[in-house]
């Protein structure tokens, strides 16, 4: 149902722990308040059938299933023998053509951010990975997945057993997990070492105790840290113990006892050894420039939190940096003024708390018009005026390339290329033409538009991933960087310096370094090549010399420089920069004497992950179309007795198709006593852009709704005095859901019922009300707008607004007539920290004949605190809210009987105000100064979190007329469970 009947009762939270939020979300399709989930195109999927795994793919895309399935067969191979296990069922893969077709997926509820390159479903271990452009970064990703395969067969088993033990079992920290994914996807490589580098100079290198308690820089680090752990663990004791950790964590049921159990130490003792261990790899490393030694930082994410500074460009008449960044928790384009740079390093970070020099252009993420800004595929350029930026982003299902101007604000003219994937854009010198990465078919090649002409023209066509296209002043060459070898192998890691000949489309190979030669530009004119490598195992800036072959280091760091950027008369240059386990943007003055270079070093030599060869037995594979085929994802029971309520039990459970098409979501409860029983079952068809929901129900208790299955009945146990009334209603519901964006969404029901209340005892007046026997048939409308961010403590920040209507219909000629409207409007201010300044308008009105039945009820704990609960009603009623939330204590910690901790303890000052009358004629709201038929309380009230977003809350208020409140002493406390609004 769209609400309830009475007004503020229509937000209970329906959960049972974090098992029931997961069923609910399963069953819904996404989060509660969430941005929607846009089906932009619909996947007709197809089925790879082997012997050990089943390749879902798009239609159209059996190329790349093929591809996927030889991968998927070698990683099987590979890690049957490194982690000594034989998976024990067929594994599902899902494939995505795309990023974006990934984030439409409905095998998880919940929104995926741009940062999510694959996840492996732990309960039908369905591993979903999109294909983003590189086959050696698919083959990596979908083998880090196949790991996490390995380890919930390991961990839970398959059938039933596996079901109950994805409930109930325990989880492995997150740095174990991930950091086994990544070495035997990785094993030792370049990323990891720039992170432990970093970590070791920086001293900020976290042990595996601090990154089992979250205490972290960023989240990268559970991945990387926890890869460096296993290779420790490896080196230190055999690569076995890395899987002997993962059974005696099963085992165990504990970290602690599956270090003492497999390493016969304890954790601290580790951590100390797996620290040294790290230190020493790079004990010589503090001799390389570090951060601002290399530049003047005009960034510094640790003083904003930004954790990403990415992609700068440099205006072309040197007076300005663009990059992308992370403001107020969302993607943002960043404009930077820099003016002069300083010829001498300046050790102090330039950004201040309020800097004048800075200005956001762009806020993505929290709209729909600027939904994401690509930021790991993105490149931003200027135009030839210093004016106008060009760039990708996602919106309504595409990625688009646009040019926006800077003093305006606005997007002046945006292209659609018809692709999978636009990456990596870049304009020409003059402006009119655009090179960039496109995907199609999984495919990677270049493409240049023309600007003007809007032509569109592929300019290479191969399985190789071409990239970081940039044009020669004439526009005549194009440099861009390939993993193309002598091998030809389009998986190679390795990546070198190509220049193309637009005339002729001939290419040149220019460099010959191992590791990743990425990022090329003319510099100065077309005999000097600018480009980033890591060829030492770190990234740095190399400059070759076309007229003599000979390569110049332009940079030696510690930790990583990125993306450089030249004005235009490659006199300043912009970068990016790895420092304080965090990215950056710092400028400097370009290189160009011969003491601006440093000696060239050493390749490094990282070995690669070896897979085993499997030879294709085409008699074994075998593409159908996809069927769907439903399996349980969640089963939740329980029962109990008492003298009072006699038997009592509750079932719930969830099952859906593979692709999460397909819903189906059910409860029943039952009180002997009592004779109640509740059930609902539900169907979701989420295939299509609009959803479709079908609900058969049946509700019998005797206050509001009662179900052993629902923690808000406690609110109503407490205030709302019991057994007025036996309730019973059932029938079913039809919906209709359409997104129009991430944000927007219209939905329509018809809701066809019968609703009986008899009250069982005499109660004082403001409770009797004439028993009902009706039938009900309503048509139900609603829009909701929501970009609130919800964290674990509460929503953040945004707004969300919700419009309800039901309109009754009398078919049978007894049937109740009415029209109810109802406005929620709720706004959130984040201050900084874990400050937030909340507000809500609720606003409800019901009409018609029999209007009177169902009068909307406020009071209380819900709406206003410091009157009695559910004590005002009437046919009109709305209510604000206002609160200042605030932290309080961060932890309890307790010696007796045994050392445990309470986390999670903030407080809210809070100001109430509403009404609920009957006829406007009548009302008055002020009188003499005071108010009257107007009602307003003010308090204070502690939170204590039970759950990720869920609190236990206990709130003291007092009304207050505008002349007197009660004294403290007299003030109502207020106990409740449930969200903050």
């Amino acid at each position: 149902m769209l609400f309830s009947r009475f007004g503020f009762l229509s937000e209970k939270i329906r959960l049972v722990f974090a098992f029931t939020i997961i069923a609910l979300l399963l069953f819904t399709g996404r989060g509660s308040s969430a941005p929607f989930k846009v089906i932009w195109e619909q996947i007709d999927w197809q089925i790879l059938q082997t012997r050990n795994f089943d390749i879902y793919f798009p239609k159209g895309y059996e190329n790349l299933a093929r591809t996927t399935h030889l991968y998927a067969e070698e990683a099987n191979l590979l890690l049957s023998g490194r982690m000594h296990h034989h998976l024990s069922q067929v594994i599902p893969i899902f494939i995505y053509p795309s990023h974006g077709h990934f984030q439409g997926t409905n095998i998880i509820p919940f929104e995926l951010g741009e940062g999510i390159g694959g996840f492996t479903e732990r309960i039908k271990k369905r591993v979903v990975v999109p294909f983003l452009g590189s086959y050696d970064d698919y083959r990596h990703v979908l083998t880090h997945e196949l790991v996490h395969a390995f380890q919930y067969d390991i961990l839970l088993g398959s059938g039933f057993s596996g079901l109950f033990a994805s409930q109930y079992g325990s989880n492995p920290p997150l740095w174990l997990v991930e950091g086994m994914a990544e070495y035997f996807s990785l094993g030792w490589e370049e990323s990891v070492e720039m992170m432990m580098r970093d970590a070791v100079v920086t001293d900020t290198l976290p042990g595996i105790i601090e990154m089992t308690q979250g205490r972290v820089a960023n989240q990268f680090i559970f991945y990387k840290g926890g890869q460096a752990v296993m290779n420790f663990i490896a080196e230190t004791w055999g690569e076995y113990r890395i899987l002997e950790l993962l059974k005696d964590f099963r085992d165990q049921r504990g970290l602690t006892e599956a270090i003492r159990v497999n390493f016969g130490i304890e954790p601290e003792e580790f951590d100390k050894r797996y620290k040294m261990w790290v230190r020493r790899r790079f004990a010589e490393d503090a001799r390389r420039e570090f951060d601002h030694e290399a530049g003047r930082l005009i960034s510094d994410h640790l003083a904003d939190r930004s954790f990403m500074n990415l992609h700068p460009v440099i205006s072309p008449d040197g007076k300005s940096v663009v990059y992308l960044s992370i403001r107020n928790f969302y993607p943002a384009i960043v404009w930077r003024k820099i003016d002069k740079v300083q010829p001498e390093p300046d050790y102090r970070p330039e950004r201040e708390e309020e800097d004048p020099d800075e200005e956001i252009l762009i806020q993505a993420g929290n709209n729909a018009e600027f939904y994401q800004l690509n930021m790991l595929s993105n490149r931003i350029s200027f135009t030839p005026d210093s004016k106008k930026i060009f760039l990708s982003i996602r919106s309504g299902g595409h990625d688009r390339l646009i040019l926006f101007d800077i003093e305006e604000r606005e997007v002046l003219e945006e292209w659609v290329p018809p692709l999978d994937m636009v990456m990596h854009p870049q304009l020409s010198p003059d402006g009119t033409m655009a090179v960039f990465s496109g995907t199609i078919s999984g495919q990677t090649d270049l493409y240049i538009l023309n600007l003007q002409t809007k032509d569109l023209q592929r300019v290479t066509n191969d399985y190789f991933t071409e990239k970081d296209g940039a044009f020669s002043k004439d526009n005549n060459f194009l440099l861009y960087s390939v993993n193309r070898d002598e091998n030809r192998n389009p998986e190679s890691s390795d990546y070198h310096i190509y220049e193309m000949n637009l005339q002729t489309g001939e290419s040149v190979r220019l460099t010959r370094m191992t590791g990743k030669s990425t990022n090329p530009s003319y510099y100065r004119n077309a005999d000097l090549v600018f480009f980033t490598s890591n060829t030492t195992g770190i990234s740095n800036f190399y400059l070759l010399d076309r007229t003599t072959s000979q390569v110049h280091m332009a940079s030696d760091v510690q930790s990583g420089v990125f993306n450089a950027s030249f004005d235009a008369n490659s006199e300043t240059m912009a970068f990016g920069m790895y420092r304080f386990q965090g990215y950056d943007i710092s400028v400097s003055k370009a290189p160009a004497a011969p003491n601006d270079f440093f000696e060239l070093q050493t390749s490094a030599v990282f070995e690669r992950i070896r897979y085993p060869e499997y030879f294709v037995d085409s008699d074994v594979l075998t593409v159908e179309p996809y069927r769907p085929k439903f399996s349980p994802d969640f089963l939740f029971f329980g029962f109990q007795y008492s003298t009072f309520f006699g038997f009592g039990g509750f079932l719930q459970m969830s099952a859906t198709d593979y692709t999460g098409n397909h819903s189906i979501f059910g409860f029943v409860d039952y009180l002997s006593n009592r004779e109640a029983m509740n059930f609902s079952l539900s169907y979701a068809y989420l295939k299509k852009k609009v959803n479709f929901y079908v609900t058969a129900y049946r509700t019998m208790n005797y206050f509001s709704i009662f179900n052993l299955t629902n923690l808000a009945t406690i609110n109503d146990f407490l205030y709302f005095p019991p057994f007025i009334q036996n309730s019973v209603r059932f029938g079913g519901t039809l919906t209709a859901e359409y997104p129009l964006s991430p944000f927007l969404a219209v939905a329509a029901q018809l809701e066809l019922s019968r609703y009986e209340e008899v009250f069982r005892r005499d109660f004082a007046d403001n409770f009797r009300r004439p028993d009902i026997y009706s039938n009900i048939t309503s048509l139900n409308y609603a829009v909701t707008y929501n970009n609130v961010l919800y964290t674990i403590i509460g929503p953040l920040t945004g707004w969300h607004f919700r419009w309800v209507g039901e309109q009754t219909l009398n078919l049978s000629g007894n049937d109740f007539v009415y029209n109810r409207q109802t406005v929620d409007l709720r706004t959130y201010f984040h201050l900084g920290q874990r400050y937030i300044l909340a507000g809500r308008l609720w606003a409800g009105t019901v009409n018609g004949p029999q209007r009177d039945f169902f009068p909307w009820q406020i009071g209380g704990f819900n709406s206003l605190r410091g009157f009695e609960f559910l004590s005002l009603k009437g046919s009109h009623s709305f209510v604000t809210n206002f609160e200042f939330r605030f932290p309080f204590l961060d932890a309890i910690l307790f010696g007796f009987p045994v050392p445990w901790i309470i986390q999670g303890f903030s407080g809210v000052f809070f100001i109430d105000f509403g009404t609920a009358y009957d006829s406007p004629s009548s009302f008055k709201g002020i009188s003499n100064g005071r108010l009257v038929d107007l009602k307003m309380s003010y308090g204070l009230g502690g939170r204590m979190i039970l759950f990720p977003g869920l609190f236990l809350k206990i709130d003291w208020g007092t009304p207050w007329d505008w002349q007197s409140s009660l004294p403290i002493s007299k003030w109502a406390g207020i106990f409740s469970i449930g969200y903050e609004f």
